[in-house]
């Protein structure tokens, strides 16, 4: 299993957004595995939704954007 930086982030976000393209440039760069998690994406933030929650269970401290690897 390969490791992966997840980003999670909202579309709200100005700075999410305009980073997207150097996170995944520099996550390719490292060799690692890049998954971008918009809040609004229902599907795909279900699919993350336990791992974001295991770091940050009430989301108390969590900023935007958010990365984590797994």
């Amino acid at each position: 299993m390969a490791l992966a930086l997840v980003k999670f982030s909202s579309e709200d976000c100005g700075i999410c957004h305009k980073m997207s393209f150097y996170d995944r440039k520099v996550a390719e760069e490292l060799g690692l595995g890049f998954i971008d998690v918009k809040m609004q994406d229902t599907a795909t933030y279900r699919q993350y939704r336990k791992i974001l929650l295991s770091q940050y269970p009430d989301k108390q401290g969590m900023g935007w954007p958010t990365y984590l690897f797994m």
